[in-house]
């Protein structure tokens, strides 16, 4: 499992309010605030945008160390960023900060490896889930949940339970699809050289893969959130 990088970000002290948090954006700054179970009270500062922006330009996960007024530095996670709902410019940062064995939840991004072998022989990739919510202590968080679809066939999925899970525990059903390889629109008709059938079952599996003109293959229908690629 993939170790998260380690961000060192600047801060410089702030006060709060509107009217401060106004001035400190059009400095492009962004206002930011620090929090977790052994901090006295919240620590508030600011950010150049700049810097934030480079820490959301990553898919995976990281540590964000802060380095804070007097030299002190705590090791932390992105938690929240607020945006503008025209401009989509950050507004406002939370971080929580790591401490000892204090569990975290996190959002974890789901990164799949491999060529599966039912695209290659003409079916098509689903990716239902891009990132799940885990729970783990500091030391173990991952910088992203890793699977192998090499060996997926068309009709096979991947799933939770399949993926690199050491030492984290998902917040979902283990039996969650994170991918499935789907028939080539149209189903199998056409695949005869590429997938071997059975003696006698040619004209069968032709019929199964028809689909009536205006209907959608089972799976396509309305409500589904898969993406293909």
């Amino acid at each position: 499992m993939q170790k998260p990088n380690t961000f060192e970000l600047n801060t410089q002290p702030r006060e709060t309010g509107a009217v401060n948090a106004e001035k400190l954006r059009d400095e492009m700054q962004v206002p930011a605030v620090v929090y977790g179970p052994e901090l006295k009270e919240n620590i508030h500062f600011s950010i150049f945008e700049a810097d934030l922006e480079k820490i959301l330009s990553s898919r995976k996960v990281q540590i964000i160390k802060l380095k804070l007024e007097g030299g002190k530095e705590i090791d932390t996670i992105l938690k929240k960023t607020d945006f503008h709902p025209v401009t989509d410019r950050p507004l406002h940062a939370d971080f929580y900060a790591l401490a000892g064995d204090n569990e975290v939840i996190i959002t974890v991004p789901i990164e799949l490896s491999g060529t599966a072998t039912g695209v290659t022989e003409g079916g098509r990739l689903f990716k239902p889930l891009r990132k799940i919510r885990v729970k783990c202590k500091p030391a173990q968080i991952p910088a992203e949940l890793t699977g192998d679809i090499t060996e997926l066939t068309i009709g096979d999925s991947l799933h939770i339970r399949d993926l690199e899970l050491e030492d984290v525990t998902p917040m979902i059903d283990l039996g969650r699809t994170v991918a499935t390889i789907k028939p080539p629109r149209g189903g199998l008709k056409g695949l005869e050289s590429v997938i071997p059938m059975p003696a006698g079952e040619e004209g069968e599996a032709e019929a199964e893969g028809e689909v009536a003109e205006g209907e959608a293959p089972e799976g396509e229908g309305e409500g589904e959130e898969s993406t293909e690629e």
